[in-house]
């Protein structure tokens, strides 16, 4: 039996800097979702954002981004706890 793609996406939202990078990696999560990968979000941001991506059923895992875009600190600790196999896919602003 073959093991699901399991994909990780990190990304940012929220009231300040509003909501387009999780709704696009949303609908990516979804169209994966539906031909079978696991999906979970790494997510910075308020409770607004959380409870959006918890409400389309989505695992979640919530880090904190420092403003340099560099800084893989959230990913590094999610790597270190999760299972390998894992891509990580990543959305930011510039």
């Amino acid at each position: 039996m073959t093991r699901p793609v399991q994909v990780a996406f990190r990304t940012s939202g929220g009231s300040d800097i509003g909501f387009g990078h999780v709704r696009r990696c949303m609908s990516l999560a979804m169209s994966l979702q539906e031909k079978g990968a696991d999906c979970l979000f790494l997510l910075d941001g308020d409770p607004e954002v959380f409870e959006l991506v918890l409400a389309s059923g989505f695992q979640l895992s919530k880090i904190h981004l420092a403003d340099d875009l560099l800084d893989t600190r959230g990913v590094s600790n999610f790597s270190a706890r999760a299972r390998s196999g894992w891509i990580q896919a990543l959305s930011t602003r510039q």
